[in-house]
């Protein structure tokens, strides 16, 4: 199991020097050629289509594809004719913000209250209890997650995955470890 963690440790060091090096150094010459080879075929695209279209009647086609005739264009690609989100921002009541803004104080005298009490083993549990609650209130009400779409509390919630995932290559290597000797 040793093993398996510390070639996992060395993977992710490894992945994190060489993604800059690689994306920088190596592939960038390779990134923008192709962003430019994308460009040219895209506007040669919306050319040739403008001129089958027959939007392109008479004088030269370059410079009125260059002067900008898209206002009839329907294409959401222009950001004038955008079409709206259909999904409307949904407000929060003045109401609903002053029973979370409570109940955060109320988590918080729940945490003072509890941190004068022993209960060995179990106050760090009994605080993250109460720290997840709270957190989860600002989340869902102040960060509006909770009439959000379902892809931005996906990859929210994700990033919650890869933090266990941390943790646990990090317990794992310190619970491998080898204790030293008191005597040095």
């Amino acid at each position: 199991m040793e093993l398996v963690i510390n070639y996992g440790l060395y993977f992710i060091a490894l992945f994190c020097v060489f993604t800059p090096v690689l994306a920088f150094g190596i592939f960038a010459p390779v990134i923008v050629k192709t962003t430019i080879v994308g460009f040219v075929i895209n506007w040669i695209a919306q050319f040739t289509e403008k001129t089958k279209d027959g939007s392109i009647e008479g004088g030269n086609p370059l410079n009125k594809i260059l002067e900008g005739g898209h206002e009839e264009d329907d294409s959401p690609m222009w950001i004038d004719n955008a079409k709206p989100e259909s999904e409307e921002h949904h407000i929060i009541s003045t109401k609903t913000y002053i029973m979370v803004f409570l109940g955060l104080i109320i988590g918080t005298v729940i945490t003072v209250w509890i941190a004068g009490f022993d209960f060995g083993a179990w106050n760090m549990i009994i605080a993250m209890l109460v720290a997840t609650a709270k957190a989860s209130l600002v989340l869902l009400y102040f960060m509006h997650l909770k009439y959000d779409s379902m892809l931005n509390r996906t990859i929210f919630l994700s990033s919650f995955f890869f933090l266990a995932l941390l943790f646990a290559f990090s317990f794992g290597d310190i619970i491998s470890r080898v204790l030293p000797d008191k005597g040095f």
